[in-house]
């Protein structure tokens, strides 16, 4: 009780000197605040977001996981080139293979 209020004020009083004595102590005492802000809200972000993600599993869990599970397709096919093929060996598929990067400005001169 009476320790720790005595201990929190000493404290306050030290970086209250520590903050009037300016220079790079001052800087670094305010640096330090700032990144301890800054962390508590990065970490009160993380912990809104899993709050939301659990109340979405709750609500749904089977389309919670397949919006998860197609979410993180997503990301890890982007960029790729993507084939789909029939497992009907009867059906006939025509596939264009021409690159996506290479389009008709290939043998354009570039403009000066």
């Amino acid at each position: 009780g009476d320790q720790a209020a005595d201990s929190a004020a000493a404290t306050r009083a030290i970086e209250a000197k520590l903050e009037t004595a300016g220079g790079e102590t001052g800087s670094l005492l305010a640096q330090a605040r700032a990144e301890r802000w800054e962390k508590h809200m990065r970490e009160r972000g993380r912990a809104a977001r899993l709050e939301g993600q659990n109340a979405l599993f709750e609500a749904a869990p089977d389309v919670y996981r397949a919006r998860l599970y197609f979410e993180t397709l997503a990301s890890v096919i982007a960029g790729s080139r993507l084939y789909i093929v029939s497992d009907d060996v009867g059906r006939r598929i025509d596939v264009d293979l021409k690159d996506k990067d290479l389009g008709g400005e290939l043998f354009r001169p570039e403009n000066n």
